[in-house]
């Protein structure tokens, strides 16, 4: 079942508010706060530190559902990041289905759909990756909503297949031990390439990062452009560097 949550914060002089509307939203909606403001009530189950919040915004949305959470961004149409957690029962275990569906609870405005994603491959080469991997988490019950577009994003066939995927197959690694919190998302730059049949503008990410938080390893940040090649452990780097790239406040409890 989907939980979502609708509060909204705002902060007078030294008090802060918690209200709850009345006529309810499927996506979350928060006034910008400081981070121990916002703390960790939009997701609590993924995102146990608090909320990344992107530079310069006024306002964060968040959706929360059983496997992830994320915050969608109307500007790029991509989600600024996903959160979620994988565990040694969340691992999928066979093939899942990767039929991309539109999200019914995100207005298509501020999404990319999956028609968007048309000739990507062919023209671009693009693959539609998931920011949060349906084999990891495809043993749950709910795992189609993984194939959800706002879990996607055009990533090039290559990182995909190859630094992206040595990543995911590292987290799994790590999950079988203990259950471990992840926060992954796109960075934009001054790429100027659209999707082929997108009807409407988009931000074409130059990169990709991931932060893992783990009982064995602690905090560990990676970040991997487009045409990246070679060894994930190459690529790591930490959060506070991720911070710049991005454009995001992360929770101080991950700056390690």
């Amino acid at each position: 079942m989907k939980n979502f949550k609708n509060i909204i914060l705002a902060l007078t002089i030294g008090i802060t508010a918690c209200t709850q509307p009345q006529s309810q939203t499927p996506i979350a909606s928060t006034a910008r706060q400081p981070l121990e403001t916002v703390s960790n009530q939009l997701c609590p189950n993924h995102l146990p530190y608090g909320v990344p919040q992107r530079f310069y915004t006024a306002e964060i949305r968040v959706l929360t559902r059983d496997l992830y959470c994320l915050s969608p961004n109307g500007d790029t149409k991509l989600a600024d990041w996903v959160a979620y957690t994988v565990s040694s029962k969340t691992i999928a275990t066979e093939k899942r289905d990767r039929t991309f569906q539109p999200d019914p609870e995100i207005p298509s405005e501020l999404v990319l759909e999956p028609e968007d994603y048309i000739d990507a491959h062919k023209k671009l080469e693009l693959d539609q990756g998931h920011l949060a991997p349906i084999k990891s988490l495809g043993a749950h019950t709910t795992w189609a909503e993984l194939n959800f577009t706002p879990n996607i994003a055009p990533q090039k066939a290559s990182l995909n297949r190859g630094l992206w995927l040595q990543l995911e197959n590292y987290e799994r690694e790590l999950a079988k031990n203990a259950p471990i919190k992840v926060i992954a998302g796109p960075i934009f730059g001054d790429d100027p390439t659209q999707l082929p049949n997108a009807d409407e503008t988009m931000v074409m990410p130059v990169g990709f990062y991931k932060i893992l938080i783990s009982q064995q390893n602690g905090v560990e940040a990676f970040y991997m452009g487009q045409n990246d090649t070679g060894d994930f452990e190459d690529f790591a780097t930490n959060v506070s560097d991720l911070e710049a790239l991005a454009q995001i406040d992360f929770p101080d409890q991950l700056q390690l």
